[in-house]
């Protein structure tokens, strides 16, 4: 799903979870790629 040129969903993922601030602050409770791409089955 795009809004004119940018992507906001990637095959269910997401694509503000990527930007620098989201990744920043979730860094101050782990690791931020853990915590923002991993999904609960």
């Amino acid at each position: 799903m795009k809004l004119g040129n940018v992507p906001l969903i990637d095959n269910g993922f997401l694509m503000a979870l990527r930007a620098p601030q989201v990744v920043e602050a979730a860094r101050r409770y782990g690791d931020p790629m853990d915590l923002l791409e991993s999904f609960v089955e």
